[in-house]
């Protein structure tokens, strides 16, 4: 019931977060389906710090949860573990800027989500003079939120979700009802290893999901 629930929060978090992409990037997370949706692929320079480390703490649904997003080459790779509560990490979604993969740790496993692995796994944040180029009305500006350290610009969405993010890495989102994933702290410029987002050496290789 607990993975049920938890799914539950990550679904409602990538429709909405869908929603506020560039219309020329399909950027959602962990969907193979919508990436067909994408009219131009996503290159690197997704962000504009070529790498680091962020801690998120997210909350929804009654249930507590931490998230680290660790990236590099301007987050063509990047590597997203979300845990739930104080349970270990079962598994963990990464891209290595060729393909993308879920690593599964229980079974010693891991499956090609997609050939996308330039558009890493997180969605970039657009800038509210890009929102508004885009002409949407359902985005609304509001006052910037200082989130880690960090000035973010914001908006709204729709009157349901809000989102604030820098220099293209999205930090904090909040959605209706009780939804909230925030960054607590942003490490730049981190000297990652390359095998930090690859398929652990070993573990076997699947060529797409087995649900």
């Amino acid at each position: 019931m607990r993975k049920i629930k938890h799914l539950a929060i990550v679904v409602a978090a990538l429709s909405i977060m869908a929603c506020s992409s560039d219309k020329d990037r399909s950027t959602s997370e962990g969907v193979a389906e919508s990436q067909t949706e994408a009219s131009t692929p996503v290159t690197s320079g997704k962000y504009k710090i070529k790498s680091g480390t962020i801690h998120f703490e997210t909350s929804g649904m009654g249930l507590k949860g931490k998230k680290i997003v660790y990236f590099d080459d301007y987050g063509a790779k990047e590597r997203v573990e979300t845990y739930s509560g104080d349970d270990p990490l079962e598994g963990y979604n990464t891209s290595d800027g060729k393909k993308r993969y879920y690593v599964d740790l229980e079974n010693k496993s891991a499956w090609i989500v997609d050939e996308y692995g330039s558009r890493g796994w997180e969605m970039e944040f657009q800038s509210w003079e890009t929102i508004e180029r885009q002409g949407d009305d359902k985005f609304k500006r509001v006052d910037n939120i200082t989130v880690a350290g960090k000035d973010c610009e914001a908006y709204e969405y729709n009157g349901l979700a809000v989102f604030a993010g820098w220099q293209g890495l999205t930090l904090y989102h909040k959605q209706k009802p009780d939804l909230l994933v925030e960054a607590v702290k942003l490490e730049e410029n981190v000297e990652h290893d390359a095998s930090l987002f690859g398929v652990p050496e070993g573990f076997e290789l699947k060529e797409r999901p087995a649900f």
